[in-house]
């Protein structure tokens, strides 16, 4: 297989990945369970922990080959098996990401292939955006959490299948 073609397959798969991001939450008799009024989490049943830790193994091989989307698929992972709330499942995102990235930085430094004057820019601003965001998401709440990552979903696939 080509590169190109690889390229478009691996573009294609994971619009298709986001795009199943979009529908309802099919597990929601789990998350009915396990949430309190405030939808904080209670428990996790041995069940629900296993297809977690199932479910997140192979989002780290997404995450690790492709990387695109990845926030958005561990959030419907999140949602769905665990049944976080949508500001509780960002944060746990956010660790999440960035713990990974440190491990991926620490190869790229070793094989010196780190722009470092542009990769500290970006190091920047997205600690000032995960900042603004972070403060906006807890004041604002889930529903409009839910508004901006249904119209980043949608984006997102577009651009992958264009």
């Amino acid at each position: 297989m080509e590169p190109v073609a690889t390229a478009k397959l691996g573009k294609r798969l994971s619009a298709f990945l986001l795009s199943l991001k979009s529908y309802r939450n099919p597990a929601k008799r789990w998350r009915d369970n396990r949430q309190d009024g405030g939808g904080s989490l209670i428990s996790l049943g041995r069940s629900h922990l296993i297809i977690t830790m199932i479910v997140f193994f192979f989002i780290g091989i997404y995450g690790g080959f492709i990387q695109v989307g990845v926030g958005f698929i561990i959030i419907a992972a999140l949602t769905t098996i665990t049944g976080l709330n949508l500001v509780d499942t960002n944060s746990h995102k956010v660790f999440i990401v960035g713990m990974y990235t440190i491990f991926a930085l620490i190869v790229f430094v070793f094989y010196d292939k780190v722009y470092w004057t542009v990769g500290l820019g970006l190091a920047a601003g997205m600690g000032l955006g995960g900042w603004i965001g972070s403060h906006w998401a807890v004041a604002k709440g889930e529903r409009w959490i839910r508004l901006v990552l249904t119209i980043c979903v949608i984006a997102m696939v577009i651009k992958l299948f264009i």
